[in-house]
């Protein structure tokens, strides 16, 4: 999947642009993160972290047609 990301303050703010199938899976971004819900529904999203990386159900998110913006909430 394509993304990219901005910051700000207490938040990681994952703009996907290409939707995967299933999992997204990225690098971790120096920051615990302790919830993740998605913008434009604040449907939350199970998420996993751990020493390798973050990984990101999307089962139950419906994609937006354009970009998907979700917020990554940090510790």
């Amino acid at each position: 999947a394509d993304f990219v990301s901005t910051a700000r303050r207490d938040a990681i703010f994952i703009h996907v642009l290409n939707w995967p199938k299933g999992n997204l899976v990225m690098k971790n971004f120096g920051s615990k993160i302790v919830a993740v819900h998605a913008l434009s529904d604040k449907r939350p999203v199970a998420f996993q972290q751990n020493d390798q990386g973050i990984t990101l159900d999307l089962s139950g998110i419906t994609p937006d047609p354009d970009v998907t913006v979700l917020r990554l909430t940090t510790a």
